[in-house]
């Protein structure tokens, strides 16, 4: 079930989803201003870019821990196979 509708002269603000009047009339212009201005676009802007700052951080945590368990993972073959060397000697 659809639950927007299009409205003739009117757009959405892709950062915070509200309604804002399109066009090129002085009005429209004013009301996009007073919008792109308001409290709660500020807010939602804010939001975006810590969210997308965090998922930055999380991304560069990942690729991290990847690479110290290949690392790790390393490692331990390395030391497994000398092990298994030692013991085949004597």
């Amino acid at each position: 079930k659809k639950y927007t509708f299009p409205y003739d002269g009117q757009e959405i603000c892709m950062t915070c989803g509200v309604r804002v009047m399109s066009g090129e009339s002085q009005e429209a212009v004013n009301k996009r201003g007073s919008h792109l201005m308001s409290k709660m676009h500020h807010g939602y802007t804010k939001i975006r870019a810590t969210i997308a700052e965090l998922k930055a951080k999380h991304r560069d945590v990942g690729v991290q821990d990847e690479l110290k368990q290949e690392t790790d993972k390393a490692d331990k073959g390395e030391k497994g196979e000398k092990g298994d060397k030692d013991k085949a000697d004597p």
